[in-house]
């Protein structure tokens, strides 16, 4: 039997987030149609708390005011209160965050938000401490103003909800151009706005430190990208180095893990050396992508040592045992923000003692990671790096596992949340395809697959995709990030093996888009036609942590066009990337990924190889991989695929020739530009030259 509304109802619920508050004497309630029908039947106004299990300011909010009895007293009275899990109802925490940063100018988690019944935001806010303090109002103050205020001026509150839910509508109509002001981002403006946010990037860069802006400092995954877009297309020198400078530093820096890999998903200073102690599948995934791109630029295998660092850190701790791979570790351990990561003096020296190691290994490793007595966070120290980034050498290797060995079996390791998130896995998948097309690594080659042939056998069903799984339940329908992640790591996976399969999926996943999340003016719609009545259903097209929706998909478009010949995937690509055309113009830093498609277009080829000879496909492959650059595809046909293709294409193979010796060409999008008859002419030319050009 169902629990009463009246109670805490989240003990029913899977998410680690939700579960986090069971316990907590609020009568919360999951977002469900059960939670809204109480508000509408009780005449209440709705208290909406979102945040994730691994926010240090959620549980610090946690323990001040949802364990207190008092505070539960007046919410459980007065209000529905409603708890969700960002992470598992992201379009939820998009509508309102939209909300709380038009309302107050700034945003953050744990989102507190207040609405009426219809689901309209009255009042915003993030973390609010108890009683007032630092200019924050109490909780206790607010819940017992805004009650006053619902019995007696319902009025005011309704039509300020109605303004304000007008204003958020508004706003999200402004970022859309229409269909023909779209089209001259492609004929009249495209190198002007490439060329402004490159220039609007360098303003902003910390030339010393690295990075954007100052403290706190997120690494900006699709600002980097874009600069090594430039860099190897407009050789464009200050983009290397702006790219380079920043990575150095961030891996000197506290913001990644020096003892056992992996980063952290934020600095708290400009010089990345005191982080936000919470890991990230997503930053993981991402920056995996980033150090490939500057591997492939830069040819350091520094980086490479870097990436093998990563995935050992997510084999390690990240992995479950059912597949799939957990959405995130908390910042807090022993009740402590970092406390799992932070070392004394005394601790180096006693965990490298009881290795046998000798005196010299200890300074070394202490002078190695900046290990100092009076240590740099709270009277400890977060080890970041003495000299600037480079190869570790195997003796540094050596003490670094000792140190990560006696961490692990003497300090509380912070809790994990073991959602599998499909979108984070996506673009964990799709970032070790690319790093095994580069570096060759049969390990990385392995696991992208196991990865996307987890999510199809787990979470994907009749051409429909499922957000997560959390022990052993898959919930919540597909959102456009799910699609669109899925939808380039398996063009990813497919680019690097050459597997039909991989293909067809991609054009599922690709027809899916269309049919579920198309809109009106061009772009993709975040939630699913199929999905609940919101009070609406936004269109991203900006960057944040994670990449954007729309310029996922509008890449994963480009890539089909060329694969498949089907110039109506390159009409989406442009009606996507256009419908955002007065944004670019006017922020193009905020739609950095969208601008980097831009850039690219004209320098994305197919390369189109036919083998007389059966079975020397992965031969071929693997020779041909890792001499093409990120925006270049691969197909190659034999006799024995040649039909099987020919169903997925949209062109003539074979234009009307038998596949009776090799051949190769180039081609762009509406033309191939260059032919080949033998595989040598074809691997002279591609390692003897920077791009193709007409």
């Amino acid at each position: 039997m169902p629990s009463s509304t009246n109670s805490n109802r989240l003990s029913e619920q899977k998410s680690p987030y939700l579960l986090q508050h069971a316990d907590n004497p609020v009568n919360w309630q999951p977002w469900d149609d059960r939670a809204w029908e109480k508000a509408r039947s009780e005449d209440k106004p709705v208290f909406l708390s979102i945040g994730y299990s691994t926010c240090h300011w959620c549980h610090v909010m946690a323990r001040e005011s949802f364990t207190s009895e008092e505070i539960a007293g007046i919410l459980n009275e007065h209000f529905v209160a409603i708890k969700v899990d960002r992470e598992e109802r992201p379009v939820i925490d998009k509508i309102y965050m939209e909300a709380c940063q038009a309302m107050t100018g700034q945003g953050g988690w744990p989102l507190s938000i207040f609405l009426t019944p219809e689901q309209k935001p009255f009042y915003a806010g993030t973390y609010f401490p108890p009683e007032s303090r630092g200019g924050l109002p109490g909780f206790k103050q607010l819940l017992l103003q805004i009650k006053d205020l619902w019995q007696e001026k319902r009025e005011e509150i309704n039509t300020s909800a109605d303004e304000i839910t007008g204003k958020i509508k508004e706003l999200t109509r402004e970022r859309i151009s229409p269909g023909q002001e779209g089209k001259k981002i492609f004929e009249e403006k495209r190198e002007e706005v490439v060329n402004m946010l490159a220039e609007n990037l360098r303003k902003k860069f910390d030339y010393q430190a690295g990075g954007f802006g100052s403290a706190p400092k997120f690494p900006q995954t699709d600002h980097l990208n874009f600069l090594l877009a430039g860099a190897g297309y407009q050789d464009d020198e200050t983009a290397r180095e702006m790219v380079r400078t920043t990575m150095d530093r961030m891996l000197a820096g506290g913001i990644y893990d020096q003892v056992a890999g992996g980063f952290f998903r934020y600095a708290t200073d400009k010089n990345w050396e005191i982080p936000h102690f919470e890991k990230m599948l997503y930053d993981n995934a991402l920056l995996i992508e980033t150090l490939t791109g500057l591997y492939l630029l830069s040819g350091a295998e520094k980086y490479v040592g870097i990436i093998d660092e990563i995935f050992e850190f997510l084999q390690r701790e990240m992995k479950l045992a059912e597949g799939g791979y957990a959405s995130a570790l908390d910042a807090e351990s022993s009740g402590t923000e970092g406390g799992f990561y932070l070392w004394t003096d005394e601790e180096i020296a006693e965990a490298l003692q009881k290795k046998n190691r000798k005196q010299e290994n200890i300074k070394a490793i202490k002078k190695y990671l900046n290990i100092t007595e009076s240590g740099n966070f709270q009277g400890k120290n977060h080890p970041r790096l003495s000299e600037e980034f480079a190869a570790r050498d195997e003796k540094i290797k050596s003490l670094l596992a000792d140190l990560r060995e006696y961490r692990d079996r003497e300090k509380e390791a912070p809790g994990r949340d073991y959602k599998i998130l499909t979108a984070w896995n996506s673009l964990l998948a799709g970032a070790l395809a690319r790093a095994a097309a580069l570096t060759g690594r049969e390990k990385y080659r392995k696991e992208a697959g196991e990865i996307i042939d987890f999510i199809r056998g787990k979470l994907y069903e009749d051409d429909r995709l499922f957000v997560r799984q959390a022990r052993g339940e898959r919930a919540f329908q597909g959102n456009l990030d799910d699609y669109a992640f899925f939808l380039k790591a398996v063009l990813d996976y497919y680019r690097l093996t050459g597997k039909g399969e991989y293909l067809k999926l991609a054009l599922e996943l690709a027809r899916t888009l269309e049919e579920d999340f198309s809109s009106e003016t061009g772009s993709l719609h975040y939630q699913s036609r199929q999905g609940e009545k919101l009070l609406y259903n936004p269109t991203p097209g900006s960057s944040s942590s994670l990449p954007a929706g729309n310029a996922v998909a509008a890449e994963a478009y480009q890539r089909l066009a060329l694969l498949t010949g089907n110039p109506d995937w390159h009409r989406r690509y442009r009606e996507i990337t256009g419908s955002f055309s007065s944004s670019l113009s006017r922020m193009p830093e905020a739609y950095s990924g969208l601008v980097r498609l831009l850039l690219l277009e004209e320098h994305r080829s197919l390369i189109e190889v036919f083998l007389p000879e059966p079975g020397r496909e992965s031969e071929i492959r693997s020779s041909l991989i890792p001499l093409l650059t990120e925006e270049e595809e691969l197909l190659i046909v034999t006799e024995e695929n040649a039909a099987d293709y020919q169903e997925l294409l949209s062109r003539d193979l074979h234009e009307g020739e038998s596949c009776n010796e090799f051949s190769a060409r180039i081609c762009k999008f509406d033309r191939c530009i260059r032919e080949f008859s033998s595989l040598e002419e074809l691997e002279n030319e591609l390692r003897n030259r920077e791009q193709f050009n007409d």
